[in-house]
Protein backbone atom coordinates (compact mmCIF):
# COMPACT_ATOMS: atom_id res chain seq x y z
CA UNK A 1 0.00 0.00 0.00
CA UNK A 2 1.34 3.53 -0.95
CA UNK A 3 1.58 5.90 2.32
CA UNK A 4 1.14 9.46 2.18
CA UNK A 5 3.38 11.53 4.25
CA UNK A 6 4.34 14.85 2.34
CA UNK A 7 3.27 18.14 3.57
CA UNK A 8 0.59 18.88 0.89
CA UNK A 9 -1.17 22.33 0.64
CA UNK A 10 -4.76 22.69 0.46
CA UNK A 11 -6.31 21.50 -2.62
CA UNK A 12 -8.89 23.42 -4.78
CA UNK A 13 -12.02 22.19 -5.75
CA UNK A 14 -10.75 20.08 -9.61
CA UNK A 15 -12.62 21.13 -12.58
CA UNK A 16 -16.19 18.56 -13.38
CA UNK A 17 -15.82 15.92 -15.59
CA UNK A 18 -18.73 16.74 -17.65
CA UNK A 19 -20.11 13.40 -16.91
CA UNK A 20 -22.26 11.96 -14.27
CA UNK A 21 -19.94 8.39 -13.90
CA UNK A 22 -20.71 5.66 -11.00
CA UNK A 23 -18.54 6.04 -8.13
CA UNK A 24 -15.27 4.82 -9.44
CA UNK A 25 -11.48 3.61 -8.46
CA UNK A 26 -8.33 4.72 -10.39
CA UNK A 27 -6.74 2.06 -12.48
CA UNK A 28 -4.03 1.97 -9.98
CA UNK A 29 -5.74 1.01 -6.62
CA UNK A 30 -4.73 -1.85 -5.17
CA UNK A 31 -7.08 -5.06 -4.41
CA UNK A 32 -6.05 -8.05 -2.90
CA UNK A 33 -6.94 -11.55 -4.20
CA UNK A 34 -6.34 -15.21 -3.15
CA UNK A 35 -3.33 -15.66 -5.65
CA UNK A 36 -1.41 -11.70 -5.20
CA UNK A 37 -2.08 -8.29 -5.40
CA UNK A 38 -3.56 -6.64 -8.36
CA UNK A 39 -4.10 -3.13 -9.72
CA UNK A 40 -7.97 -3.01 -10.40
CA UNK A 41 -7.83 -2.60 -13.73
CA UNK A 42 -6.41 -6.11 -14.12
CA UNK A 43 -9.39 -8.01 -12.04
CA UNK A 44 -11.60 -10.08 -14.17
CA UNK A 45 -14.91 -11.39 -12.99
CA UNK A 46 -15.12 -14.41 -11.25
CA UNK A 47 -11.55 -13.09 -8.75
CA UNK A 48 -12.33 -13.41 -5.66
CA UNK A 49 -10.98 -10.12 -3.87
CA UNK A 50 -10.56 -9.43 -0.12
CA UNK A 51 -13.37 -8.38 1.90
CA UNK A 52 -14.59 -7.97 5.80
CA UNK A 53 -17.24 -9.73 7.26
CA UNK A 54 -19.75 -8.21 9.64
CA UNK A 55 -17.32 -8.89 12.48
CA UNK A 56 -14.60 -6.97 11.01
CA UNK A 57 -12.69 -10.52 10.16
CA UNK A 58 -11.28 -11.27 6.51
CA UNK A 59 -13.19 -12.97 3.78
CA UNK A 60 -12.96 -13.39 0.33
CA UNK A 61 -15.65 -12.52 -2.42
CA UNK A 62 -16.43 -12.62 -5.88
CA UNK A 63 -16.53 -10.27 -8.31
CA UNK A 64 -19.68 -10.57 -10.55
CA UNK A 65 -19.56 -7.48 -12.63
CA UNK A 66 -18.08 -4.28 -13.88
CA UNK A 67 -20.37 -1.07 -13.60
CA UNK A 68 -17.86 1.17 -15.14
CA UNK A 69 -14.63 0.69 -16.78
CA UNK A 70 -12.81 3.45 -18.43
CA UNK A 71 -9.06 5.27 -19.12
CA UNK A 72 -10.18 8.36 -18.94
CA UNK A 73 -9.45 11.39 -16.79
CA UNK A 74 -11.50 12.17 -13.67
CA UNK A 75 -11.70 14.01 -10.45
CA UNK A 76 -10.95 12.21 -7.37
CA UNK A 77 -10.52 12.40 -3.35
CA UNK A 78 -7.97 10.99 -2.09
CA UNK A 79 -8.33 10.53 1.67
CA UNK A 80 -4.98 9.76 4.32
CA UNK A 81 -5.44 8.15 7.39
CA UNK A 82 -3.34 8.97 11.01
CA UNK A 83 -1.44 5.46 9.64
CA UNK A 84 -0.32 7.13 6.52
CA UNK A 85 -2.70 4.39 4.36
CA UNK A 86 -4.19 6.49 1.34
CA UNK A 87 -7.44 5.45 -0.23
CA UNK A 88 -8.68 7.26 -3.60
CA UNK A 89 -12.00 6.99 -5.38
CA UNK A 90 -14.92 9.43 -6.78
CA UNK A 91 -16.45 11.61 -4.55
CA UNK A 92 -19.93 9.86 -4.90
CA UNK A 93 -18.61 6.44 -4.37
CA UNK A 94 -19.72 4.98 -0.91
CA UNK A 95 -17.72 4.74 1.93
CA UNK A 96 -18.08 2.89 5.60
CA UNK A 97 -17.34 5.17 8.43
CA UNK A 98 -18.08 4.99 11.96
CA UNK A 99 -21.53 6.51 13.07
CA UNK A 100 -20.53 9.39 15.51
CA UNK A 101 -22.39 8.03 18.77
CA UNK A 102 -20.46 4.76 18.92
CA UNK A 103 -17.29 4.17 20.68
CA UNK A 104 -14.82 1.39 19.90
CA UNK A 105 -11.69 1.47 21.44
CA UNK A 106 -10.85 -1.77 21.50
CA UNK A 107 -9.87 -3.32 17.64
CA UNK A 108 -11.45 -6.87 18.84
CA UNK A 109 -14.66 -5.40 19.02
CA UNK A 110 -14.98 -4.10 15.19
CA UNK A 111 -18.75 -4.77 14.06
CA UNK A 112 -20.10 -3.68 10.66
CA UNK A 113 -22.84 -2.54 12.67
CA UNK A 114 -21.22 0.52 13.83
CA UNK A 115 -19.93 1.79 10.52
CA UNK A 116 -22.90 3.81 7.72
CA UNK A 117 -22.21 4.50 4.58
CA UNK A 118 -21.57 8.05 3.39
CA UNK A 119 -20.32 9.29 0.24
CA UNK A 120 -16.56 9.76 0.04
CA UNK A 121 -17.36 13.63 -0.91
CA UNK A 122 -18.28 14.11 2.22
CA UNK A 123 -15.97 12.50 4.87
CA UNK A 124 -14.15 14.82 6.87
CA UNK A 125 -10.94 14.81 9.26
CA UNK A 126 -11.61 13.19 12.01
CA UNK A 127 -13.92 10.45 11.34
CA UNK A 128 -13.05 7.06 11.60
CA UNK A 129 -12.81 4.61 8.46
CA UNK A 130 -12.45 0.63 8.73
CA UNK A 131 -8.79 -0.57 7.47
CA UNK A 132 -6.96 -4.12 7.93
CA UNK A 133 -4.57 -3.94 10.32
CA UNK A 134 -0.59 -4.21 9.82
CA UNK A 135 -0.98 -7.89 9.51
CA UNK A 136 -3.65 -8.37 7.60
CA UNK A 137 -5.45 -10.92 9.57
CA UNK A 138 -8.32 -8.37 11.02
CA UNK A 139 -9.65 -4.75 10.84
CA UNK A 140 -9.20 -1.88 12.59
CA UNK A 141 -10.35 2.03 13.04
CA UNK A 142 -8.32 4.61 11.41
CA UNK A 143 -8.59 7.90 11.83
CA UNK A 144 -9.02 10.36 8.38
CA UNK A 145 -5.87 13.17 9.19
CA UNK A 146 -5.75 14.45 5.46
CA UNK A 147 -8.31 14.81 2.34
CA UNK A 148 -7.57 16.20 -0.92
CA UNK A 149 -9.02 16.90 -4.35
CA UNK A 150 -7.12 15.11 -7.23
CA UNK A 151 -6.82 14.19 -11.06
CA UNK A 152 -6.03 10.36 -11.85
CA UNK A 153 -6.77 8.35 -14.37
CA UNK A 154 -9.52 5.48 -15.04
CA UNK A 155 -12.47 4.57 -13.57
CA UNK A 156 -13.28 0.91 -12.12
CA UNK A 157 -15.82 -0.12 -10.06
CA UNK A 158 -16.24 -3.95 -9.71
CA UNK A 159 -19.56 -5.18 -7.81
CA UNK A 160 -19.20 -7.88 -5.35
CA UNK A 161 -21.61 -10.71 -4.42
CA UNK A 162 -21.25 -9.22 -0.75
CA UNK A 163 -21.68 -5.65 -2.13
CA UNK A 164 -17.98 -4.71 -0.35
CA UNK A 165 -14.35 -5.06 -0.68
CA UNK A 166 -11.42 -3.90 0.28
CA UNK A 167 -9.44 -1.78 -1.92
CA UNK A 168 -5.88 0.06 -0.57
CA UNK A 169 -6.62 -1.37 2.49
CA UNK A 170 -9.58 0.36 3.09
CA UNK A 171 -13.61 -1.35 3.57
CA UNK A 172 -15.61 0.48 0.49
CA UNK A 173 -18.79 -0.36 -0.37
CA UNK A 174 -19.59 -1.53 -4.27
CA UNK A 175 -22.06 1.08 -5.05
CA UNK A 176 -22.17 4.73 -5.64
CA UNK A 177 -24.30 7.80 -4.46
CA UNK A 178 -27.47 7.88 -2.59
CA UNK A 179 -30.87 6.74 -4.07
CA UNK A 180 -34.86 8.07 -4.39
CA UNK A 181 -34.11 11.51 -3.11
CA UNK A 182 -31.25 10.04 -0.56
CA UNK A 183 -34.02 7.90 1.48
CA UNK A 184 -31.70 4.61 0.47
CA UNK A 185 -28.45 3.67 1.16
CA UNK A 186 -25.91 0.89 0.80
CA UNK A 187 -27.91 -2.07 1.96
CA UNK A 188 -31.46 -1.27 -0.13
CA UNK A 189 -29.36 -0.82 -3.03
CA UNK A 190 -27.13 -4.11 -2.70
CA UNK A 191 -30.08 -6.19 -1.45
CA UNK A 192 -32.98 -5.28 -3.04
CA UNK A 193 -32.17 -3.14 -6.60
CA UNK A 194 -29.01 -5.30 -7.46
CA UNK A 195 -29.85 -8.92 -6.64
CA UNK A 196 -31.55 -9.40 -10.20
CA UNK A 197 -28.14 -8.66 -11.79
CA UNK A 198 -26.65 -11.62 -9.09
CA UNK A 199 -29.48 -14.06 -10.08
CA UNK A 200 -28.79 -13.33 -13.62
CA UNK A 201 -24.94 -13.92 -12.88
CA UNK A 202 -25.82 -16.93 -10.87
CA UNK A 203 -28.22 -18.20 -13.55
CA UNK A 204 -25.89 -17.44 -16.70
CA UNK A 205 -22.45 -19.03 -14.69
CA UNK A 206 -24.21 -22.04 -13.99
CA UNK A 207 -26.24 -22.73 -17.70
CA UNK A 208 -22.94 -21.16 -19.96
CA UNK A 209 -20.37 -22.44 -18.25
CA UNK A 210 -18.02 -20.26 -20.40
CA UNK A 211 -16.24 -17.15 -19.03
CA UNK A 212 -15.74 -15.31 -21.58
CA UNK A 213 -19.65 -15.38 -22.45
CA UNK A 214 -20.21 -14.25 -18.48
CA UNK A 215 -17.55 -11.68 -18.81
CA UNK A 216 -19.13 -10.50 -21.96
CA UNK A 217 -22.35 -10.20 -20.05
CA UNK A 218 -21.77 -8.75 -17.64
CA UNK A 219 -18.98 -6.10 -18.03
CA UNK A 220 -20.13 -2.79 -20.23
CA UNK A 221 -18.15 -2.00 -23.22
CA UNK A 222 -15.07 -0.43 -22.61
CA UNK A 223 -15.05 3.32 -21.48
CA UNK A 224 -19.00 2.81 -20.73
CA UNK A 225 -21.48 2.10 -18.03
CA UNK A 226 -22.99 -1.07 -17.15
CA UNK A 227 -26.61 -1.35 -19.05
CA UNK A 228 -28.09 -2.28 -15.65
CA UNK A 229 -26.58 0.56 -14.17
CA UNK A 230 -27.91 3.19 -16.71
CA UNK A 231 -31.87 1.64 -16.32
CA UNK A 232 -31.34 2.51 -12.79
CA UNK A 233 -29.28 6.02 -13.13
CA UNK A 234 -32.65 8.15 -13.13
CA UNK A 235 -33.18 6.88 -9.66
CA UNK A 236 -30.19 7.95 -8.03
CA UNK A 237 -29.62 11.19 -6.22
CA UNK A 238 -28.09 14.60 -7.39
CA UNK A 239 -24.61 14.39 -6.54
CA UNK A 240 -23.56 17.75 -5.95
Amino acid sequence: LISSSDPSPTAQPPEEDGEDIPGCFPSDALVKTRSRWKTIQELHIGDEVLDLDERGRPVYTEIFAWLRKDMLGHSFVKITTADGISLTLTPNHLIFKLIPDCTTPDNRTVQLSDYETVLAGEIQKGDVLLQMDDAWNGARHATVTEIHNIRSRGAFAPATLSGTLIVDGTLVSSYTSYWFFDFIGHRFVHEIIFAPLRFFYAFFKLVVKHQPTVDALFSPTYGGTHWYVEIWKPFRSAIS
